[in-house]
């Protein structure tokens, strides 16, 4: 299984899945990319053993919504969690008429963020430093969100309780897992104002990887 891939590789593999990517946007994703690895030698972003795997585990991993028919091309997003910007980033690049919030409640990670997205020249993403327990409660975000994403942050009910109060009616939560996810699955269910819980598998055409770790995308829809 190749996972020394690289942006014509990703490209290749999303175009497979009926996902374009223009010119300027491979440019702007080779360029995060650099940045990302540039940062990630003086603060711990991702895993240094994901270094030669970065445009399959990270990159890919965060734009698998996109093909999988799982986002609407604008709207108002919330990155919890974000790190060194993922899913988020990656996202709005593909998703230029979308409103990005990248949150995290670690300082030196979102200055950090804050200059990869100035270095981008993303005007459609901001960054906020703030514990999600917090942010969550904020009237300043109440209801006003139509999709929370989380990548590798917390367990699904948990994140489920976070989410509920910053989404629309009809808000969905995006949590990327893998693993047996029976247990939270069923709690979340439980859980007041969720309507739906679906558990997506990030199949793409030409690509192993995502199926073989049995990685997949928790979708939770609240009423």
């Amino acid at each position: 299984m190749d996972m020394h891939h690289t942006l014509d590789s990703i490209i290749s593999l999303l175009l497979r899945s009926g996902t374009h990517v223009s010119d300027e946007q491979g440019v702007l994703l080779e360029q995060y990319v650099s940045l990302l690895l540039e940062w990630n030698s003086r603060i711990n972003l991702i895993s240094r053993k994901d270094v030669e795997s970065i445009w399959v585990k990270h990159i890919l991993h965060s734009l698998s919504p996109i093909p999988l028919g799982l986002l609407p091309g604008n709207g108002k997003f919330v990155d919890i969690g974000t790190g060194g910007g993922l899913p988020g980033v990656p996202l709005a690049i593909l998703l230029p008429k979308c409103d990005m919030l990248l949150v995290d409640s670690i300082t030196k990670k979102i200055r950090v963020v804050e200059e990869i997205v100035h270095c981008l020249g993303l005007n459609n993403v901001s960054c906020r430093t703030m514990r999600v327990e917090a942010f969550a409660g904020s009237t300043d975000h109440a209801a006003r969100n139509d999709v929370v994403f989380a990548r590798g942050v917390t367990a699904l009910p948990t994140l489920a309780k976070w989410s509920l109060p910053i989404l629309k009616a009809g808000g969905r939560l995006l949590a990327w897992k893998g693993g047996m996810l029976d247990r939270e699955i069923a709690e979340t269910r439980r859980q007041e104002g969720v309507r739906r819980v679906r558990v997506i598998p990030i199949v793409l055409a030409g690509d192993e990887y995502f199926q073989k770790e049995d990685k997949k995308i928790i979708e939770v829809e609240f009423s």
